[in-house]
């Protein structure tokens, strides 16, 4: 897990990061996670666009009145372009806490900071990574992580070492590229995906019915089923509509 922290207060820039490295050694995260803190947003806004994340947990810690400037836009911005970062609100302006649910944060904190709610705080967003992680995949693209909804997923083709995942995302069809095997991305895909054909992983969620050697999808779009695995994906298909009911 990585932490982020941006308060244009120095000193409570340095107390605070003492105090979270302290809350740190009593859970189960990793007490070499880093920790790294930002007078302005606009430092904070540039490391993020120059390099990728280098933890697939990430937090920010964000003052919602800095200097002169809101904390708002910037935790706009994180939501739109990297909404996998849990966003934790700081501020000692508790009238502040009505404007803070358009962001959908993980917690708020009132300074000064307790350490009894920071370490719920701290086993909140634990338990949330826990819960994602059941249901997402994370890939690797550009040399950035990205976590996938498994729910989202229709299905995964192959070319070689490049994988297309096929998405509905917001009733929208997406498809995202990046390398990998689907003999590796299956183990993380878990049991309502099925191998229909040596080039095609299917998400039985998505799949209206099949036909011959045909998996119709929902979207209207038809998976090639290869004919030693019909039986196979028949029976993967019949055992879905079974815990379905």
């Amino acid at each position: 897990m990585a932490f982020y922290i941006v308060d244009d207060n120095e000193c409570f820039l340095n107390s605070f990061q003492n105090q979270l490295r302290q809350a740190v050694k009593n859970t189960s995260i990793s007490s070499h996670s880093p920790i790294c803190c930002y007078k302005e947003s606009k430092d904070f806004v540039s490391d993020l666009e120059e390099n990728a994340l280098s933890k697939e947990r990430n937090v920010l810690f964000l003052d919602i009145m800095l200097s002169n400037e809101s904390g708002f836009p910037l935790a706009e911005w994180i939501c739109a372009k990297f909404p996998n970062i849990k966003l934790v609100f700081i501020s000692s302006l508790l009238e502040n806490v009505i404007n803070i649910f358009d962001y959908k944060p993980a917690y708020f904190l009132v300074k000064p900071i307790s350490q009894a709610k920071l370490a719920d705080c701290l086993r909140k967003i634990t338990a949330e990574f826990d819960e994602q992680e059941r249901d997402n995949i994370v890939i690797k693209k550009k040399g950035k992580l990205y976590q996938i909804n498994k729910s989202e997923i229709c299905y995964i083709e192959s070319h070689g070492r490049q994988l297309e995942i096929h998405m509905i995302t917001h009733n929208k069809p997406k498809i995202i590229s990046c390398y990998g095997k689907l003999s590796e991305i299956i183990n993380e895909t878990g049991q309502n995906f099925v191998l229909c054909h040596k080039s095609y992983l299917v998400n039985l969620c998505h799949v209206y019915t099949i036909n011959k050697l045909e998996v119709h999808l929902y979207s209207g779009e038809i998976i090639p089923v290869s004919r030693r695995r019909l039986s196979e994906v028949k029976e993967a298909f019949f055992s879905y509509l079974g815990q379905s009911l």
